[in-house]
C-alpha cells in the first residue's frame, strides 16, 4: 500500500504466495496446510474487492451487499487464518533448518513467527473485541499508527534476514 492506495490488490499477493507454497509444499507437511490457509484468505480478500468492482462496474446486486456486510462482522476470521498462515510458514522453516542443522535460521525462523504473531495483533487491535479501547487510546495520542509502524519495519527487518536464508539454505 502506498498512500491508502494499493498497488498490488491482496489477492493477487495471496494468489503469489499460494504459487510460491506450490514449490516447498512437498519439503514439509505445514507448507501443505499453509497453501489451504492461502485459499481462504484469497476468498477474504476476494471479498473485500465488492466494494470497488460494485462501484466501478456500477453494479448493484443485493446480494453482493449482504456478504460484504457478512464479512465485515467476521474480519476476526480473516485475522485468525493470517495467524495460522504465518505460525505454518515459518514454524515449517524452523522445522526444516533444525532438521538440516541450520540452527540460526531455525531460531530465527521462530522470532520470526512470534513478531508476525504480535504484529498481526498489534496492527488489527481495532477488531478485537474489549482489547480494542487500547488503540482508541493509543489513536488518541497518535501513538497507534507509530506502534504499527515500528512493529512492520521491525518484521519487514526479519523477514528480509529470514526468508532469503531459508531459499538459499534449504534449497540444498
Amino acid at each position: 500500500t502506498f498512500r491508502n492506495v494499493d498497488i498490488l490488490p491482496d489477492i493477487l499477493g495471496y494468489i503469489l504466495i499460494f504459487q510460491g507454497l506450490s514449490y516447498v509444499s512437498n519439503y514439509h507437511p505445514k507448507f501443505n496446510y499453509a497453501r489451504i490457509v492461502v485459499l481462504f484468505i484469497s476468498l477474504f480478500s476476494f471479498i473485500e474487492l465488492i466494494p470497488f468492482i460494485r462501484v466501478v462496474f456500477d453494479i448493484n446486486l443485493p446480494f453482493l451487499t449482504y456478504i460484504y456486510i457478512l464479512y465485515s462482522n467476521i474480519y476476526l476470521v480473516k485475522i485468525i487464518l493470517i495467524i495460522l498462515y504465518n505460525y505454518l510458514l515459518f514454524t515449517g522453516i524452523r522445522d526444516n533448518a533444525a532438521k538440516f542443522g541450520y540452527n540460526g535460521l531455525s531460531k530465527n525462523s521462530h522470532k520470526l513467527w512470534i513478531l508476525m504473531l504480535f504484529y498481526c495483533l498489534v496492527a488489527n487491535l481495532y477488531y478485537i473485541p474489549f482489547i480494542n479501547v487500547i488503540a482508541f487510546v493509543l489513536n488518541e495520542y497518535n501513538l497507534y499508527n507509530i506502534i504499527v509502524n515500528v512493529f512492520a519495519f521491525i518484521v519487514l527487518f526479519f523477514h528480509l534476514l529470514v526468508l532469503p536464508s531459508a531459499s538459499n539454505d534449504l534449497e540444498d
